[in-house]
């Protein structure tokens, strides 16, 4: 039930994510919520909140980050609530009223969470000295998910780059990305793919790598998705597997995991400096191997090719590049392609794949696909969707692909 005017504010404070027993419920309270903010803010506040309060925000995180002011806090008081004072002592290499001012955005950016009470010292008279801050899962996660890794990347290169997309759009006629001359990274560094650009830059392809393995512990185990493909072998000789960009074989430890007794290899691909790095899938009994996409499958009539998050780097030109190397390693009757990448609604697009859109336009001008659009690449290949098996958990969906 609804209550009075008055009463609506303490009945959101009531509403939290334990309130959900189902995601896509949290998920469709979030947009609503979203939906509510921008009913009830004026034109100024929405300009405000977006040209204001998210860069100002992007830049106490990660000056926070710099004071090393979350890992201390979290160390030494497990994130509890603490005065202005109380975390000053944690960073007293940071100017007091530096250091108000972050938090005070913080908290007003619901980043931080406000607690107040009654003083705790008799020389306490200031206002600040009844306010206490806490941390949030996103405070918190900087820290214990390493999300400070998405934070860093987006402000070493992800905005940068995007900032740059009007006058890359008015320089290519407003056509859609892609192709020769149509690269957003490569007009903003003056010829440099990103993955050129990020290798260039001491540590940046670290920060890459480390926001890789942060998203992979929050996306979790997703083989659930191929438990309804037929992925079996008839003997341990038989390649079952190959992961073709698996990075350094998050998906493949998970596999052998979920499915210890399965038969077959498993093979993890990826270019030679990124598989040098890989050396734990060892342990797990799967083959390492360097490999460029962008040249034919080297790995020919494997029971399964899985490509995760990889064609969503990539214009639409390039895909058909990729899918093409794929399709020659295909034995007909025997092999299938899995596509895990997002599926996006057609009709009512959810906010994080239309953000994750606009992002992955910096990554080889890639997209994030509906599934018209998938089928629209695929079928003039040669190829046909057989099955797409879609996840309640999370936005991607897992596109079964066979020689048509």
């Amino acid at each position: 039930m609804i209550p009075p005017a008055s009463g609506i504010p303490n009945f959101l404070r009531s509403i939290n994510s334990s309130t959900f027993t189902s995601d896509l419920d949290r998920q469709a309270t979030i947009r609503e919520a979203h939906a509510l903010v921008s009913r009830l803010e004026t034109a100024w506040d929405t300009s405000s909140r977006i040209c204001m309060a998210y860069p100002g925000l992007l830049a106490c995180v990660k000056t926070a980050l710099d004071l090393g002011l979350f890992r201390s806090w979290l160390d030494k008081n497990d994130g509890a609530p603490l005065t202005a004072d109380e975390l000053h002592t944690l960073v007293p290499h940071c100017d007091k009223m530096l250091l108000l001012r972050i938090l005070r955005h913080l908290a007003n950016t619901n980043c931080l969470w406000l607690r107040t009470g009654t003083a705790t010292t008799e020389n306490a008279s200031d206002e600040e000295d009844l306010v206490r801050y806490e941390m949030t899962p996103y405070v918190r996660g900087q820290v214990e998910i390493d999300l400070a890794s998405q934070t860093e990347k987006t402000l070493l290169w992800a905005l940068p780059i995007m900032m740059s997309l009007p006058p890359f759009f008015k320089s290519i006629n407003y056509e859609n990305p892609g192709g020769e001359g149509k690269d957003v990274t490569k007009y903003f560094t003056g010829g440099l793919s990103i993955w050129e650009y990020l290798q260039q830059n001491e540590g940046w392809a670290d920060v890459f790598g480390r926001l890789m393995k942060a998203t992979g512990r929050l996306r979790g185990d997703l083989t659930e998705l191929v438990e309804g493909v037929d992925l079996t072998c008839e003997s341990d000789s038989e390649v079952l597997l190959v992961d073709v960009g698996g990075n350094v074989g998050h998906d493949l430890m998970d596999f052998r995991r979920r499915f210890p007794n399965a038969h077959g290899r498993l093979i993890l691909q990826d270019l030679p400096h990124v598989i040098e790095t890989a050396s734990q899938v060892e342990q797990f009994g799967i083959e390492r191997m360097g490999y460029d996409f962008f040249t034919p499958q080297t790995v020919q009539g494997a029971k399964a090719y899985l490509l995760h998050n990889i064609l969503h780097d990539w214009s639409d030109e390039d895909v058909k590049k990729i899918l093409q190397n794929m399709k020659s390693a295909l034995k007909r009757g025997y092999s299938k392609l899995l596509i895990l990448d997002m599926v996006v609604s057609e009709t009512d697009p959810e906010l994080r794949e239309t953000s994750f859109d606009w992002v992955m336009t910096i990554y080889g001008s890639g997209m994030e696909r509906t599934e018209k659009h998938w089928r629209s690449l695929i079928g003039p290949l040669g190829l046909k969707i057989t099955n797409i098996w879609r996840s309640p958990k999370f936005p991607e969906g897992l596109i079964e692909v066979e020689l048509a």
